[in-house]
């Protein structure tokens, strides 16, 4: 059984989609920008599986924000990770070490960033080391195979994203009535 607790949720602060004006390896991409607190083990990767069935028309648009429900725990498909490719991460500021009593606003005002400089470089590196090798996984036969057969095999019965969309507009009536806030 698997104990659920504050430190379990995760906050996804901004979600973006786009195409992308290049093919890698003459395969089309989509960019996903993902800006979170924190992310889980194979988060991203079930997140990006589960807009790809919803895309696809194997869940229903409602699945997403249901799914997302505090109380909803679902089956979700989780796509292989030789077709995603990280291409940054950024940190916001620390947060402040308050275990001595009082916040160290030096502390609490660091960040990681990287200068434009090093951004080029990477980008380069990027490009000549990644993107053929991600070009290559999407044009294999296994990539075809996950989408047309594993991800349908992956998501969740019908009966089952039918119940946890009954499930989630029961939770968002209750929270609205018993704390009056409109539901998010």
């Amino acid at each position: 059984m698997l104990l659920l607790t504050p430190r379990s949720f995760r906050r996804v602060l901004f979600a973006d989609c786009s195409l992308l004006t290049e093919l890698v390896g003459g395969e089309p991409c989509v960019r996903l920008t993902l800006v979170g607190e924190s992310f889980l083990l194979h988060q991203i990767r079930k997140m990006v599986a589960t807009a790809l069935a919803v895309a696809r028309g194997h869940l229903p648009p409602a699945f997403i924000p249901a799914a997302l429900c505090r109380p909803a725990r679902t089956r979700v498909p989780m796509v292989g990770a030789a077709t995603l490719l990280l291409a940054d991460a950024s940190f916001r500021p620390f947060r402040p070490d308050t275990s001595t009593g009082a916040p160290d606003p030096a502390h609490s005002a660091r960040q990681l960033d990287a200068s434009e400089a090093v951004r080029a470089r990477v980008d380069g590196w990027a490009a000549a080391s990644l993107l053929p090798p991600l070009g290559a996984a999407l044009a294999d036969a296994a990539w075809d195979e996950f989408v047309e057969k594993n991800l349908v095999d992956m998501c969740a019965e019908p009966e089952d994203a039918a119940l946890l969309l009954e499930q989630a507009e029961a939770y968002k009536a209750s929270r609205q009535e018993r704390e009056g806030t409109p539901w998010r």
